[in-house]
């Protein structure tokens, strides 16, 4: 009986872990005229900076990214922390048009440190298509030796190539435990 009971404590909170993680990920919350949770990364490596912005459409809200020609890549990612450790995957699933190429994957921390990035590149089109990417969470390592374990992770969007330009018109995520 308290095997069985174990089993379905674990069951049911393995059920209540993965599922859609609410992201603002279809963009209806707005702040500062951009979607509430999400902002442009302006780290001095991105310079000159690419624009981000909310388009008002018949579908809702969307956003877009464009690359400008001397643009290296426009990167937007959620600000909502969504826990993770290594061995988990994040299935983000997103729909998206445009032209050129996108990015889609996540930045991971632990311990108030930057821990990796991963991301998944595809060719847009002009029409709306549902992309998915499993990606792999790890733990930044050194020799052999951890130096950040993984903790939690941010949802990163990108337009990569020069004069791409991608609308999103919703981004959902899973957690997939480590099994």
């Amino acid at each position: 009986m308290k095997h069985l009971i174990f089993l379905a404590v674990m069951v049911c909170g393995i059920v209540a872990f993965t599922g859609d993680i609410n992201i603002n990920g279809d963009f209806k919350q707005v702040k500062d005229d951009l979607p509430l949770n999400w902002q442009q990364n302006k780290g001095s490596w991105a310079k000159p900076f690419g624009t981000v912005e909310l388009v008002k459409s018949d579908d809702g809200n969307l956003l877009m990214i464009t690359n400008g020609e001397a643009t290296k890549r426009t990167d937007v990612y959620s600000r909502k922390e969504v826990p993770v450790k290594a061995g988990d995957k994040v299935k983000i699933t997103v729909v998206v048009k445009g032209k050129g190429t996108i990015g889609v994957g996540f930045y991971s921390y632990g311990g108030g440190k930057w821990c990796r990035g991963d991301f998944k590149q595809a060719e847009l089109t002009e029409n709306f298509t549902e992309l998915s990417k499993v990606v792999d969470i790890k733990n930044r390592e050194k020799d052999g030796v951890v130096t950040v374990k993984a903790t939690f992770c941010k949802i990163t969007l990108q337009a990569i190539k020069k004069n791409s330009q991608a609308i999103f018109k919703s981004v959902k995520i899973e957690v997939i435990p480590k099994q």
